[in-house]
């Protein structure tokens, strides 16, 4: 059985950014080509994609996408409100939302490049592995601070999910152990 460790970041460059920066912790992944640099589809706040009794729910898969897009818009504007309304329960998911608001109150900004997607398996009926490869970030944590760049790099996620109505709900997101590059 592979162990897995939780971490309170949504990707290894968010991980990097906040939790070496901001946490003083140790960070910084590997060198990888940026994502395509066509702009993300607008992420919807609604939990569902239909609200009529005979609508199918959004496929799990489909909900994880769109919940990463969220997380890099959160991270791209400061707003966190599509990507908590995404992750009911998920402690360690509000935490990084806490983190990215505490950066834009303070002034500061981060230039994330993206996260993409390598594949999405299902492991269980609620938990799927996400390989997440996100680019390259800059990150000024305040209107004084600095400019730093942290490198991008990918990993193995564990995303648990509840479904409610027609969508999902990130309950619990870690990362497998080993599993960043």
């Amino acid at each position: 059985m592979r162990r897995f460790i939780t971490l309170p970041l949504l990707t290894t460059v968010l991980v990097s950014a906040l939790v070496s920066v901001l946490l003083s912790g140790c960070g910084g992944g590997t060198d990888i080509a940026a994502p395509p640099s066509s702009a993300p589809a607008p992420v919807s706040t609604s939990p569902s994609p239909s609200a009529s009794p005979s609508a199918v729910r959004e496929s799990a898969k489909d909900f994880i996408r769109r919940w990463e897009a969220a997380g890099d818009a959160m991270q791209r504007d400061g707003d966190t409100a599509a990507f908590t309304a995404m992750s009911g329960g998920c402690k360690g998911c509000d935490a990084i939302a806490r983190q990215v608001a505490q950066v834009y109150a303070n002034g500061g900004v981060i230039k994330f490049a993206g996260t993409r997607i390598g594949w999405i398996h299902k492991r269980s009926d609620y938990i799927y592995e996400v390989r997440e490869i996100a680019g390259s970030t800059r990150l000024k944590e305040s209107a004084s601070a600095t400019w730093k760049t942290l490198k991008g790099g990918s990993l193995t996620a564990l995303v648990t999910l509840r479904p409610v109505g027609q969508s999902w709900l990130v309950t619990d997101y870690g990362q497998l152990a080993g599993s960043a590059s």
